[in-house]
């Protein structure tokens, strides 16, 4: 009894220090959690949201700019060799490569090529012929990278709000971000959108850091941070100017600070330097040449300007690497070229100085849209009223890319304008974050209104985040085509294009739909038609002569891009930018990810040309001008788009230039106001595309305003060549008032 007594003595002594040890351990653990609370909340989102993008990556194909992109990084590893693709720096492309050091896959041999372009396009497309039956592994692992880069961005996010506006901002803020379509759809894609976000905002912080107490090892890391800014993406140039400028005024401001202006100059100079040591690292410290290629190609684009560039490039060539310099070239040239892009309808090869507010508003989700516009507002009246400067370090930056972006003619997505998120949710997450207010003290022991405030505070955040959450679920996983409500009146495929829309990430479904009916061959109009091709399925183009010639096909396949016409190639004799549409008001067997509409060959019917005057009560339309002119200049030449219903009962058949008696076109006339007298009978635009009875069309006019200066009426009708206006038959045509002025 004694020595059991004992040890149950000593088994409790035993048992005591573990007992402490357990006890320790746990209080170590929830301090540690106590402390980091903020921390770990965000590292459980964005783990939640790498499990979505993972999750995402099958149901997407390659899309059309990672076509070239990736081989262009792995060629960048392998070879050195820096001219394909060189229009994009090239980290982000090595970034996501790295993998592929270990997979290995087999290059193509160098071929030659007579542009830039075309050797970029045939880098691309003969690596994928030659890795044809592992393309599916090699994108997973590229995008891989991407993803972390974006969780990165996510990271930079929830630090930045938490120094600004405390942990509960920063966490709200990221939140968002986690949630956000356009952020996931393009998190995982090899491009330099999302990195070019993590280097803006990176570089925004690190300066931030830096002029609140100018040292030698901020400067470096400002130093480090825009040289990847720079060797990220050629728009953030921008920065250059911006860092001179953010260095002046330090010197200036150095004694009034208590400083010294030298050592200002000195880290200025460090961080020159390591910006030419970053920018020549990611082309391995070469001095790759121009081919013979690229300097025929300047000298043809523009002989005068290449006079003086090609003289400054090999000036600059010891400091800056060939390619890198041709890559800023050949953006900037492009930029002032411009490329053809849609927007709510319209057609423009110049872009628009409102698109991209336009395209922030209609694809991002709009809780988010809200509280974007509402942070703005209140960010400025605390910054003017309060002098909260906190809130310059969003507003200025944000102001600065969005200005920066606006100003550009390349309209082709709001990827272009994803450096201006981060600021955003930032300010959103300030937002709800003053909105919740101090929630320290209890409800139940606070004041009537203050208890109110609280709790709608709280039913308010809660109400904006899960409306957040219902739009993320409900656009995934196709995000990269997501609008939000305010796009609901018209067809997805009217309000923005190309990589808002459609960028090839569907064209593995449609590859799969088309196999599972049996076909191995479409007739489309699409994106990425060589995917197609790798993917089993041979594409005719739909807008060639070889379509008209091929053999039917079951399926017709047309991108949204296409279906708006933003796209198609208008140099093309006979082609504009309403070639397909018929299409447009056709019911799709089925619609791939928002982006590609796949109809049934046979559901076309194309009725045969008129013989004979239309029957009694058939000359009827409804002629609607979408940018009729108020006024013109003697002779002026201007192309109108029209939206023409036919309200007859026989369907109108689509002809051609050179068809006479009987056919259907639209055209004009100019009347002498008051009398009704034939001025000018003028234009006639023939229709490309059928329209059935009820149906709508987009058609397109081109008028020439009368020599003589005064006041018409423009005359827009339907005629029946040979036989009458639809105006002299019952119809009513369309009167525009315009002034012909000298």
């Amino acid at each position: 009894m004694i020595r059991a007594r004992a040890g149950r003595i000593g088994g409790q002594r035993d048992e005591a220090p573990r007992a402490r040890m357990q006890s320790g351990a746990i209080g170590a653990l929830r301090a540690f959690v106590t402390a980091r609370w903020a921390e770990i909340t965000c590292a459980l989102i964005l783990l939640l949201m790498a499990v979505a993008l993972v999750r995402s990556l099958p149901h997407h194909t390659i899309t059309t700019d990672e076509t070239v992109h990736i081989p262009a990084g792995y060629a960048n590893w392998n070879r050195h060799d820096f001219a394909p693709n060189n229009e994009h720096p090239p980290l982000a492309k090595l970034w996501a490569t790295l993998p592929w050091l270990v997979l290995d896959p087999p290059e193509p041999p160098l071929t030659q090529a007579t542009t830039p372009a075309k050797r970029t396009i045939d880098t691309g497309r003969y690596f994928w012929q030659l890795n044809a039956d592992r393309m599916a592994d090699l994108l997973f692992w590229a995008r891989v990278p991407m993803i972390g880069l974006t969780l990165l961005l996510g990271a930079l996010i929830f630090g930045c709000g938490r120094r600004l506006f405390g942990p509960r901002a920063g966490l709200l803020a990221v939140a968002l971000f986690s949630l956000e379509p356009t952020v996931l759809a393009h998190g995982p894609i090899v491009h330099t959108d999302i990195p070019a976000s993590v280097a803006y905002l990176g570089w925004w912080a690190a300066l931030a850091h830096y002029a609140a107490r100018p040292s030698w090892r901020r400067a470096t890391i400002v130093g480090l941070v825009s040289g990847a800014a720079l060797a990220t993406k050629y728009n953030l140039l921008v920065l250059l100017p911006l860092g001179a400028l953010a260095l002046a005024i330090l010197w200036l401001l150095a004694p009034r600070r208590g400083g010294a202006r030298t050592p200002i100059v000195a880290h200025g100079a460090i961080i020159a330097l390591l910006i030419l040591l970053v920018v020549n690292a990611v082309y391995f410290f070469g001095r790759q040449p121009l081919t013979a290629t690229d300097i025929a190609w300047l000298r043809d684009d523009d002989p005068a300007r290449a006079a003086w560039v090609l003289p400054l490039m090999r000036a600059l060539t010891p400091l800056v690497p060939p390619y890198y310099q041709l890559g800023a070239y050949t953006v900037l040239t492009h930029n002032a070229d411009g490329h053809p892009a849609g927007l709510l309808g319209e057609f423009s090869t110049q872009g628009w100085w409102y698109y991209f507010p336009v395209a922030f508003a209609l694809k991002t989700t709009l809780p988010f849209l809200l509280l974007t516009l509402a942070g703005l507002g209140w960010a400025l009246w605390r910054l003017l009223r309060a002098r909260d400067w906190r809130f310059l370090l969003i507003l200025g930056p944000l102001a600065i890319f969005a200005a920066s972006t606006m100003s550009s003619q390349i309209n082709i997505g709001v990827r272009h304008f994803l450096p201006v998120f981060p600021f955003c949710f930032l300010l959103a997450g300030a937002l709800l974050n003053r909105l919740l207010g101090k929630l320290s003290q209890r409800p139940q022991r606070q004041k009537a209104g203050a208890r109110f405030r609280t709790i709608a505070g709280l039913i308010l955040v809660a109400l904006l985040l899960g409306w957040q959450a219902v739009e993320s679920v409900r656009a995934y996983p196709d995000d990269l085509s997501y609008l939000n409500g305010l796009a609901s009146a018209e067809p997805r495929w009217y309000y923005l294009s190309d990589s808002n829309v459609e960028w090839g990430q569907d064209v593995g479904a449609l590859a799969d739909y088309l196999h599972a009916r049996g076909e191995t061959t479409v007739r489309a109009a699409i994106a990425t038609p060589e995917t197609l091709g790798l993917l089993g399925i041979t594409p005719v183009d739909l807008l060639s002569a070889e379509s008209a010639t091929a053999p039917p096909t079951r399926y017709i396949a047309i991108g949204a891009s296409f279906l708006n016409g933003s796209v198609i190639d208008v140099t093309r004799p006979g082609y504009n930018q309403d070639a397909l549409a018929a299409y447009r008001l056709r019911a799709p067997e089925v619609v791939f990810g928002g982006s590609i509409y796949l109809y049934r060959a046979e559901s076309l019917p194309n009725p045969p040309a008129l013989v004979a005057p239309l029957p009694e009560g058939a000359y009827r339309a409804a002629i609607g001008v979408r940018d009729g002119p108020e006024t013109l200049r003697p002779g002026e030449v201007r192309t109108l788009r029209l939206r023409v219903t036919n309200e007859g009962a026989v369907a109108w058949p689509a002809t051609g230039a050179d068809d006479a008696r009987n056919q259907l076109r639209i055209g004009n006339r100019w009347l002498v106001p008051g009398s009704g007298a034939v001025a000018q009978d003028d234009g006639r635009n023939a229709l490309t595309f059928a329209i059935l009875p009820g149906e709508t069309g987009d058609l397109q006019l081109t008028i020439t305003a009368p020599q003589q200066p005064g006041d018409y009426t423009l005359e827009i009708d339907m005629v029946q060549e040979g036989v009458a206006w639809f105006g002299a038959r019952g119809g009513t045509p369309t009167r525009v008032a315009v002034r012909v002025r000298p």
